[in-house]
C-alpha cells in the first residue's frame, strides 16, 4: 500500500473537499428548523458527506504526517498517530451524520435507505 505524502496535491484536494462539506453543513444545518422541502441537492450532499467521511477514516491510515520536521510514512506510526488524535472525532461525525438520524428518525437526514420524512 502506498502512503500519501502529507503535502501532496491529492491530500490538499481531499482536505478541501472535506472543508467544503463542513461549510455546507454549517450553512444548511441551522436552516433545517425551517421546512425547506426535500430538495434533491440536500439528498445528494448528505450522501456525498456520508461517503466522504466513510472513506476518510480508512484513508487516514494511509496518509503520512509531519512530526518534528520529518515526514512519517511508516504504517504503524501513522495508525498510532491517527488513533490517538482524530479517529474518535471522525467516528463521532460518521455516527452523527449516518447512523444516529436513522435511529432517531430525524427528518431531512439520510436515514440510510429508510423513508425520508
Amino acid at each position: 500500500m502506498k502512503v500519501l505524502h502529507p503535502h501532496s496535491l491529492k491530500r490538499l484536494l481531499w482536505d478541501l473537499l472535506g472543508g467544503a462539506l463542513i461549510m455546507f453543513d454549517i450553512v444548511t444545518i441551522p436552516l433545517r428548523v425551517f421546512d425547506l422541502g426535500d430538495a434533491p441537492i440536500f439528498t445528494v450532499m448528505q450522501w456525498t458527506s456520508l461517503l466522504y467521511w466513510s472513506a476518510d477514516i480508512p484513508r487516514q491510515f494511509l496518509m503520512g504526517f509531519e512530526e518534528y520536521g520529518t515526514i512519517e510514512t511508516r504504517l504503524n506510526r501513522i495508525a498510532k498517530n491517527y488513533a490517538t488524535s482524530w479517529l474518535v472525532p471522525d467516528l463521532f461525525i460518521l455516527v452523527l451524520i449516518g447512523l444516529l438520524p436513522y435511529f432517531l428518525g430525524i427528518p431531512g437526514r439520510l436515514a440510510l435507505g429508510g423513508p425520508q420524512k
